[in-house]
């Protein structure tokens, strides 16, 4: 068993001891339950809003409630005077996430196409959860790493939601049009939002400029490597032991 493996056991172990994997599947099965109650025509429209939304929120909040956690209880600092590099702690911290980005966006899928009917390509699912949760990942890491508490994280996470979180529900929605759609894929959110309507064939989804959807990815790509290399990995050891 090689040395990131046993990480990433150690921090699934660690996720389910913090409740975060527990939190993760309540949330899952809160999403069947509503969309189940709001019915097949409603529920593809709304299904990929959902886990869109799993994807990127909870990631930056599984992040960040995570270092706070370990903070606390003084875990990092042994880790970080180990062999293991940075680089490997922060992959296997971005790995777990993914991963629970992921075991929420399968069962929610599989309920709607099992239960309810609905199409579902599983193979762009994954691919693209994958790719919101890593980009998010990449956020949550920043924004508690910027925070001096938990509180200070979720102002932080308030401040992104408003930023980017907001007017992209509301393009989704058809509350807002125009301008406001041109520059939505901006928004790491808001791409996600569009990567749905691929998964579940929604809203034009045959219509969607393939063009467009590699530079969408090739910007979130940009956006986590920018992140990682010019502020996370440099700062990874300070922040992450700071009382």
């Amino acid at each position: 068993m090689t040395v990131s493996l046993r990480l990433f056991i150690s921090e699934i172990k660690r996720l389910y001891t913090y409740k975060i994997l527990t939190i993760s599947l309540a949330i899952s099965a809160l999403w069947m339950v509503i969309l189940y109650g709001i019915g097949e025509a409603n529920a593809q429209s709304f299904v990929g809003l959902f886990i869109a939304l799993d994807a990127s929120v909870m990631s930056i909040l599984m992040l960040g409630a995570s270092l706070f956690f370990e903070r606390e209880e003084n875990t990092l600092k042994p880790l970080l005077v180990t062999p293991v590099s940075t680089g490997q702690i922060i992959g296997v911290k971005v790995a777990s996430s993914i991963y629970v980005a992921l075991q929420s966006a399968v069962l929610v899928s599989l309920f709607v196409r099992l239960v309810m009917g609905i199409p579902v390509d599983f193979m762009s699912l994954i691919l693209l959860v994958m790719l919101i949760a890593l980009v998010h990942s990449m956020i949550g890491f920043y924004l508690a790493m910027k925070a001096t508490d938990f509180s200070g994280l979720l102002v932080n996470m308030i401040i992104y939601s408003f930023t980017f979180a907001m007017p992209s529900l509301m393009v989704t929605l058809g509350l807002i049009s125009g301008w406001a759609e041109e520059i939505v894929w901006l928004s790491p959110i808001g791409d996600g939002l569009f990567y749905m309507q691929v998964v579940f064939q929604t809203n034009g989804a045959d219509a969607i400029d393939p063009v467009f959807f590699i530079l969408s990815i090739i910007y979130l790509l940009f956006i986590s490597t920018v992140l990682y290399v010019g502020y996370i990995k440099p700062n990874y050891a300070t922040a992450a032991v700071k009382e």
